[in-house]
């Protein structure tokens, strides 16, 4: 991708993840401008890592909304527990060969984290998210 290209985009996620401070109100969550430099930075290296080309900003933003009111994270352990996530969500999106919607993915990922796993990103990296790629795949436990 070409870099003005690339760094247009990685400014409005920027924005984008700012704009989400009214909708994170009542979750004891602010998002600092250096905060969301580290989501973007750390989105970048986990689809580098995966060899792929991030067009989609929106996943991000859905990460932090959706997450925001977990009851397994911390205020002061957000930043990095969404930065997991996405790298979890990148996982299963390789996994499955882009073949599954990112919001069914999202869904899966949401209902894992504050059911079974109860907040582990360790249980739904390692058991949860290989049980939902498995279960695409066709195979058994």
């Amino acid at each position: 991708m070409f870099p003005s290209i690339q760094n247009q985009m990685l400014e409005h996620l920027k924005k984008s993840c700012m704009a989400l401070n009214d909708d994170l109100a009542g979750t004891g969550i602010v998002l600092t401008e250096n905060d969301v430099s580290v989501i973007v930075h750390s989105r970048t290296e986990v689809l580098n890592r995966y060899g792929r080309i991030g067009l989609n900003t929106e996943i991000i933003e859905t990460l932090i909304v959706r997450f925001s009111t977990s009851p397994f994270i911390q205020p002061s352990e957000f930043v990095e527990v969404v930065s997991e996530l996405y790298e979890i969500f990148q996982y299963i999106k390789h996994e499955t060969d882009d073949m599954i919607f990112d919001e069914e993915i999202v869904v899966f990922m949401e209902e894992a984290f504050n059911g079974p796993a109860q907040g582990s990103l360790a249980y739904l990296a390692e058991k949860e998210a290989t049980d939902f790629i498995n279960g695409y795949r066709g195979l058994e436990d």
